[in-house]
C-alpha cells in the first residue's frame, strides 16, 4: 500500500469515527463519563496491584474508602450548609427589599432612567419585550423547554445514567489494562512503536492535566469556602465549592465566585469594605493558584494553556454538545502532541532548510 492510499484510509477512518460520535453523542455520554473516570482512577488501582492486591478487590477497597470519606465530609459539611441555607431563608426578605428599594432605583438613576425602578416593573418590561420577539426566535426555545418539561425521557435518562455510569466505570476500570493491550494490538506493526510513543506522551500530558486540575480545584474549593466564611458571606461553602470546581474550565470558577460573593456581601452588608474583602480572598487564592498550586501540582510539562483549554471546550460544545465537552481536552492533548510532531518533521524537511534549492543553485553554477 503506497503512502497516498494509507493517508486516504486514515482520513476515511477519522471521518467515520467523527460521524459516529456525532450521531451517537447522546447515547455515548455515559460511556465517555465512565471512561474518563476509569482513566483518572487507573493509576490508583495500579498502586494497589503493585502491593499484590487483586484488581477487583482493589477497586472494591477504593470504592468503600471513597464512600466512607464522602460520608464523613457530608456529616461534617452538611450542618454548616444547612445553617447557611437557614440563614439565607431568614435574610431573603431583607435582600429582596434592599434590591427593590435601593439597588434597582440606584441603577435606574445612574443609567439615565432606562432600567425599571422595581421588580414588578422589571417583570412587566421583560414580558413585554419577550412578547415582541419574532416567532422564529421564540419557537426553538419554547420547543426545547416544552420537551424538557413534558418528556419524561430526559429525566429517566438522567436517572439511568446515575446507575449506568458507576457500572461502566467498574468494568472499564477492572479491564483497563486489558483494553489498552487490545487497542495496541490493533495498530499496524510498522507504525506500532511510533504510535505508542506518541500516545504515551498524550497520556503524560492528559493525565497530568486532568488529575492535577482536579486536585487544584479541590484545594481552591476549600480555600474559597474558608475565606468567604471568614468574611461572613452567606452561602460561603456553597459558593466556594462551586467556584472551586468550576475552575476545571480555567478562570470560570473565579469569575462565578467573584460575582456570587460580591452580590451576597452587597445584599448582606451594604458596604464597600466587605466587598473589598471578598475580592481580596479571590485575589490571594488566585495568586496562590498561579504561582504555587498549578506549577507544583499540574506542572509545566502539561503544556495545555488556559486559552487552548477554553477554545477546545467551546469548539467541542459547539460541535457535539455535552459529549464534545467531555472529549475536548483529550482531543486538544492529542492535537498538541501531533502538532509538535508535524512541526518537528517540517523543520527537518528540505522545504524549511532549503537544501534542495542549495543543490539546484550549485548545479547551475557548475
Amino acid at each position: 500500500m503506497n503512502p497516498k492510499t494509507r493517508i486516504k484510509w486514515v482520513l476515511a477512518g477519522v471521518l467515520i469515527i467523527g460521524l459516529l460520535l456525532y450521531f451517537l453523542r447522546v447515547v455515548l455520554v455515559p460511556v465517555f463519563f465512565a471512561l474518563v473516570l476509569a482513566y483518572i482512577l487507573d493509576p490508583i488501582i495500579d498502586r494497589f496491584e503493585k502491593r499484590r492486591i487483586p484488581r477487583t478487590v482493589a477497586i472494591v477497597i477504593f470504592v468503600v474508602g471513597v464512600l466512607a470519606i464522602f460520608a464523613a465530609l457530608v456529616l461534617l459539611v452538611a450542618p454548616m450548609v444547612q445553617k447557611e441555607l437557614v440563614g439565607l431563608a431568614k435574610n431573603l426578605p431583607n435582600y429582596i427589599h434592599y434590591l427593590r428599594e435601593t439597588v434597582i432605583p440606584w441603577l435606574a438613576e445612574h443609567s439615565g432612567g432606562k432600567l425599571p425602578a422595581s421588580l414588578d416593573e422589571a417583570v412587566e418590561t421583560t414580558s413585554r419585550y419577550v412578547s415582541q420577539l419574532p416567532p422564529e426566535i421564540i419557537r426553538p426555545f419554547a420547543n426545547f423547554v416544552g420537551k424538557v418539561l413534558s418528556n419524561t425521557a430526559y429525566i429517566l435518562m438522567g436517572l439511568l445514567n446515575l446507575v449506568i455510569i458507576p457500572v461502566f466505570t467498574f468494568y472499564f476500570l477492572r479491564d483497563f489494562d486489558a483494553l489498552k493491550t487490545k487497542a495496541a494490538d490493533l495498530i499496524p506493526l510498522p507504525y506500532r512503536e511510533w504510535t505508542l510513543d506518541r500516545l504515551g506522551r498524550v497520556d503524560e500530558v492528559l493525565g497530568a492535566f486532568i488529575r492535577g486540575q482536579l486536585t487544584v480545584c479541590t484545594i481552591l474549593a476549600v480555600l474559597y469556602s474558608l475565606g468567604l466564611w471568614l468574611v461572613g458571606v452567606d452561602l460561603a461553602i456553597v459558593i466556594g465549592v462551586i467556584a472551586g470546581y468550576l475552575f476545571i474550565v480555567p478562570y470560570l470558577g473565579t469569575v462565578v465566585g467573584v460575582l456570587a460573593g460580591s452580590l451576597m456581601v452587597l445584599l448582606e452588608f451594604h458596604d464597600f469594605s466587605h466587598l473589598l474583602m471578598v475580592w481580596v480572598v479571590f485575589g490571594v487564592v488566585q495568586l496562590l493558584e498561579g504561582y504555587i498550586f498549578t506549577p507544583k501540582i499540574v506542572g509545566s510539562r502539561v503544556g495545555l494553556s488556559p486559552v487552548s483549554v477554553i477554545l477546545a471546550l467551546l469548539v467541542g460544545a459547539g460541535l457535539f454538545g455535552l459529549l464534545g465537552i467531555l472529549i475536548a481536552v483529550p482531543a486538544a492533548a492529542v492535537l498538541k502532541i501531533f502538532a509538535e510532531e508535524f512541526v518537528r518533521v517540517y523543520r527537518s524537511s528540505s522545504i524549511y532548510t532549503g537544501e534542495d534549492n542549495k543543490i539546484e543553485a550549485s548545479g547551475e553554477q557548475e
